[in-house]
């Protein structure tokens, strides 16, 4: 009885650190400490191999980031730090850019958002591949929920690779940024969600192991 009782609670506590590991695998700081108390643990060593499983068969995948100093982004932009979604890792670039303006030779500035395909690090050894649909980013306004703006990437798919390393989409104008009447802004921070599917992956076996051992050290 008392080891039906022993192995009852063995099952819990494996299904709470599961969920843990799930929440914690979209960010990269939470995985180290996380696969680090897995590596100080010997008993939870199986627990690895359920951990990568689980994501690493994470299909819809949704990103949110928050910008701070939206005001004064400039150059290359505002990236959001790396972060682990289906198996692969990615993050999310903002940038200020010219649009030209529909029936006229005039441009204005958009806020666009990127969806990058592997560490900026990792750029010049990036071997795995991807194929992604229902590209998506969102940007949220904090005076009513009800008036986000959701942009979605016409193009059936996307394959990424160390050809194609990042997909953009055109948001809103600047001037809606910058003005906290307009909801989007507020206390100079924006918040943006991109959401995606993966539908074929190619998980290059160099590139786990390399991952794998950043995220132990």
């Amino acid at each position: 009885e008392k080891l039906a009782v022993i192995e009852m609670y063995k099952a819990v506590s494996h299904d709470l650190f599961m969920r843990c590991a799930a929440f914690a695998g979209g960010n990269l700081v939470s995985w180290q400490a996380c696969l680090s108390f897995v590596v100080d643990n010997s008993c939870n060593r199986n627990a690895v191999v359920n951990i990568f499983k689980l994501i690493s068969e994470q299909q819809k995948c949704s990103i949110r980031c928050r910008f701070s100093n939206i005001g004064s982004i400039k150059g290359k932009g505002d990236r959001s730090p790396d972060c682990m979604r289906g198996g692969l890792i990615w993050s999310v670039n903002i940038l200020k850019q010219l649009r030209a303006k529909e029936r006229s030779h005039a441009y204005e500035e958009y806020l666009t958002g990127y969806l990058c395909f592997g560490s900026p690090s990792r750029h010049p050894s990036v071997t795995s591949s991807c194929v992604v649909k229902n590209l998506s980013f969102s940007v949220y306004n904090h005076n009513n929920g009800s008036s986000h703006v959701t942009e979605k990437l016409h193009e059936d798919e996307i394959r990424f690779s160390k050809e194609r390393l990042e997909q953009g989409l055109w948001l809103i104008p600047w001037t809606q940024v910058v003005n906290s009447n307009d909801g989007f802004n507020k206390d100079d921070e924006i918040l943006v969600e991109v959401n995606f599917e993966i539908v074929e992956k190619n998980l290059a076996t160099l590139d786990s192991v390399r991952i794998s051992e950043d995220l132990i050290r």
